[in-house]
């Protein structure tokens, strides 16, 4: 790509935005001023501090683009861009490693009930708690059958056969330790069909999985 003047336009900086959030910390003021859909990819614009370069000039502002590719699971909240906290608006941005959050593992297993559950709120109990002290951004209803409310889930296992919850291993061993405790007779199905994938990102309430996440930049 040229410019008007005929000389060659400079290519932003593109780095792993995993690396780079591992050496620096998020500042404020950053604003997040567009998104981008194409395809399974997603481009945000920032606005703001650079804390992406180290820079310790709070008065100049710049900006950054962050790049999603090959994104899977979850959602995303586009309000975000435009609320209260606007100049805030990575306060709670995170990307890790999926690898690292069992609860956002592939749903490989389906776990049946033969026979009506005595204490089904107990079982959703077990489940909740487990998502809360794991800091998870889904809830029970994500795994646990018909359990958009707590009577659909009560009603589903009172039958005598039924699809009880469908996840990863951690859910597995929960709601099959709970079952078995209970004195329910289960049947598990491994659906191993189903790829994980590399980043788990997080974003003011919104999540989603994707494989790569870049940042892209001037670095001057």
């Amino acid at each position: 790509m040229t410019r008007a003047d005929g000389k060659a336009a400079r290519q932003p900086m593109r780095v792993d935005l995993l690396e780079l959030l591992q050496k620096r910390a998020v500042h404020h003021p950053t604003s997040i001023t567009s998104f981008e859909a194409a395809g399974n990819g997603l481009r945000i614009s920032v606005k703001g501090y650079a804390w992406w370069l180290g820079n310790e000039d709070y008065y100049t502002s710049r900006t950054m683009s962050l790049v999603f590719e090959e994104i899977g699971e979850g959602f995303v909240y586009l309000p975000i861009a435009f609320d209260d906290r606007s100049d805030e608006a990575l306060e709670d941005f995170e990307v890790t490693l999926l690898a690292n959050h069992a609860w956002a593992h592939p749903p490989i297993f389906a776990i049946y009930g033969n026979a009506p559950l005595p204490d089904p709120l107990a079982l959703h109990a077990k489940v909740h708690d487990y998502l809360r002290t794991s800091n998870a951004s889904k809830g029970a209803s994500d795994f646990l059958n018909a359990c958009d409310t707590l009577a659909g889930f009560v009603q589903i296992t009172s039958r005598r056969s039924y699809l009880a919850a469908q996840g990863p291993e951690a859910i597995r061993q929960i709601v099959c330790q709970e079952m078995e405790a209970q004195g329910v007779s289960f049947a598990v199905l491994d659906q191993k069909a189903y790829r994980m994938a590399h980043l788990l990102v997080r974003l003011d309430g919104a999540f989603f999985t994707c494989e790569r996440a870049f940042a892209e930049f001037d670095e001057d």
